[in-house]
């Protein structure tokens, strides 16, 4: 229902009956509201009814494509968009990679690395190649989803080393907030001092808003350094690069593919939906997953894949993920669309399981096919083996399992910080009235174009809800419309006396 009906609906239930008792001392009256259950989703109903309007302008404008140059404009467009959004992106500067141990196992090996993706911004990865076959190989970046452990996890693990088996070095490494890179992190008590990855990402996020980033310029930055090293390898052929992952990780392959012309297979897993399912159902999701103002910049998740045409493309999904089924439907609908016109169509596919979330078995088995096909030549149908397990501790790329610990260095809070102090705007002097007026003038600029405030020029439709009576005053309940579906309860205190009062 949208903000309005629901408005009019709400009203009709308010006023239709009888006030409650003027002499009520409650003032906390919104929560006597026949329906406070739709007062309380007031707020997302509001802006959800935005957002679809946002997105049906979008889905005509995208309804008028017919070129493969309109594809390309559309590209370029994005690009800049998410650049902008980000912040830009830091300078490139020396990884100053170095490997810190290997791990010799049968058929592969696990090198240990360090690098720095900004300056003394440690990244721990580890890098799996094969030992058997003749080099160079197709690389494939692995970028992670949401676990804690980070590069130790089993799951992650099993992709890499089948992936070393069959003839690819693949490329992980631990994101901010999970593995070896908890960034808060309490030194004395030697422990994290959130519970998990999506919170800290979260809480980073909002400073990142504060500085006038967002948190997904440095895990996209991670992913872009990641990528310089592996192509700096020369066991890699860079003709031949893929990136797949899952969750978190198919978040960041479709931000990596589509921004990083180096890539040439991509293959999200349980990540690529539509923006309108997932606000019908699980809403946004942590910080590096929001892009603002996407959905003000007509941007949709078939941007994505939109974005990578006419290379080879994989959806991987979930019919029982929280991430809908039917959004991923609707974003491959239209990626073929796309791809058909850039005269690539069988270069786009979509892989559906009746699973729930993560990279399971037959998703990995749909992306070791798909490899084999565009990176090989030949689809690779060879049943997954068990691989060995491997203790978290082994993997680690420094002593205590904490850069904050071993290494020191920067933090995401720490960059921010240097940020502001280089990036804050000087102010001109108040020297006189004039000075400090037009001061104030460019200060309500500034907090109307952050804020996004747009004054509303409709009538204030303000409705009574009782008066309270007291000694030489009364109050007044009110409930008026902020914005079209938005309630706001009021209370207005009148003095006793005739006339107009200040």
């Amino acid at each position: 229902m949208c903000a309005g009906i629901a408005a009019a609906v709400m009203f009709a239930c308010l006023f239709a009956g009888p006030l409650r008792a003027q002499s009520s001392a409650d003032l906390d009256f919104l929560a006597g509201l026949p329906d406070f259950t739709r007062v309380r989703s007031m707020l997302p109903d509001y802006l959800n009814h935005l957002a679809m309007a946002l997105l049906e302008k979008r889905r005509r404008a995208v309804g008028q494509w017919s070129s493969a140059d309109d594809v390309r404009r559309r590209k370029a467009y994005l690009r800049e968009r998410m650049v902008r959004a980000l912040g830009g992106f830091p300078e490139r500067m020396p990884l100053k990679a170095r490997t810190v141990g290997v791990l010799k196992r049968n058929g592969y090996k696990i090198e240990k690395i360090v690098f720095e993706s900004q300056p003394r911004f440690y990244v721990t990865a580890n890098l799996y190649l094969p030992t058997t076959g003749q080099p160079p190989f197709p690389g494939v970046l692995f970028p992670l989803g949401h676990e804690r452990g980070g590069k130790s996890n089993a799951t992650w693990r099993q992709v890499l080393v089948t992936l070393a088996w069959r003839g690819y070095v693949g490329m992980t490494w631990d994101p901010i907030g999970q593995g070896e890179r908890v960034q808060l992190f309490d030194v004395d008590f030697e422990e994290a001092k959130v519970a998990n990855s999506t919170t800290e990402h979260s809480i980073l996020g909002v400073q990142c808003l504060l500085a006038g980033d967002l948190v997904a310029r440095y895990t996209i930055w991670d992913g872009i350094r990641a990528l310089d090293y592996l192509l700096s390898r020369q066991e890699v052929d860079p003709a031949r690069i893929a990136c797949t992952g899952n969750s978190g990780g198919g978040t960041h392959t479709a931000y990596l593919a589509a921004l990083d012309d180096r890539i040439q297979v991509a293959m999200p897993s349980c990540y690529l939906t539509s923006w309108g399912r997932l606000l019908e159902t699980i809403g946004p999701q942590d910080a590096e997953q929001c892009l603002p103002p996407w959905l003000k910049d007509g941007l949709d998740h078939a941007d994505f894949v939109d974005a990578f045409a006419p290379k080879p493309y994989l959806i991987l999904s979930a019919i029982r993920d929280f991430f809908s089924i039917s959004g991923a439907r609707e974003t491959y609908r239209e990626a073929g669309r796309t791809y058909t016109l850039m005269g690539a169509r069988e270069k786009l596919s979509m892989f559906e399981a009746d699973d729930g979330h993560g990279y399971i078995a037959p998703r990995r088995r749909a992306a070791y096919s798909w490899l084999g096909r565009w990176l090989k030549g030949r689809e690779d149908l060879e049943p997954e083996q068990p691989i060995q397990p491997e203790s978290e501790e082994h993997l680690r790329s420094t002593e205590s399992g904490q850069v904050v610990v071993s290494l020191g260095g920067e933090t995401v809070a720490s960059l921010n910080l240097k940020r502001v102090e280089q990036g804050r705007p000087a102010r001109p002097p108040l020297s006189g009235a004039q000075a400090v007026t037009a001061n104030k003038e460019l200060m309500r600029r500034d907090v109307r174009e952050l804020a996004g405030f747009s004054p509303q020029a409709s009538r204030l439709d303000v409705k009574p809800f009782g008066t309270i009576d007291r000694e030489g005053y009364s109050i007044e309940k009110l409930i008026y419309e902020s914005e079209p579906g938005i309630l706001t309860p009021a209370l207005l205190f009148v003095p006793r006396g005739e006339g107009r009062h200040p």
